[in-house]
């Protein structure tokens, strides 16, 4: 299934992974993990990725992102969560945002309404988590996010 691109779900993580740049926050030539592990949310990032405690003081959550750096294996983990979304509203989303027409109409006030329930996000956040969970890079990257607290920033 697809969301459609016009469509903005504040419970989804959209994909940053096409812009080039990365902050200067990914550039530690060897970050290491704090003695706990990373408990603290300081976790071993990949090679370019930074650090929660690194990341933390990025201006934006378009900045947060990138230096955690998203691995494509997270886009697992947002498709197990809109294919979740997709089934919860597929009454009033099958022939727009979740449909698999390219065609496919804009999304009508009462899908995205659907799409954007928070009972419903929460109901699919298990999928998404349990799809990430499978890739050691998906968990790093997530528990940046949560550590440096991405989602409490300013959008740019």
């Amino acid at each position: 299934m697809r969301l459609s691109s016009g469509l903005a779900l504040a419970v989804t993580l959209s994909s940053l992974s096409l812009l080039a740049t990365t902050p200067a926050c990914s550039s530690d030539p060897d970050p290491t993990p704090s003695a706990d592990g990373g408990a603290d949310g300081a976790t071993t990032p990949d090679e370019e990725g930074g650090t929660a405690a690194q990341c933390a003081s990025s201006a934006s959550y378009i900045e947060c992102r990138l230096c955690c750096n998203e691995p494509p294996s997270y886009r697992a983990s947002q498709n197990a969560f809109n294919d979740c979304m997709c089934e919860s509203c597929k009454d009033l989303c099958a022939t727009t945002a979740c449909s698999t027409d390219a065609d496919a109409g804009d999304a009508s006030s009462e899908c995205a309404a659907c799409l954007q329930d928070d009972a419903k996000g929460q109901a699919c956040f298990p999928k998404a988590e349990e799809a990430c969970s499978k890739a050691p890079d998906c968990v790093v990257y997530r528990d940046c996010l949560r550590g440096a607290d991405c989602n409490a920033k300013p959008d740019f």
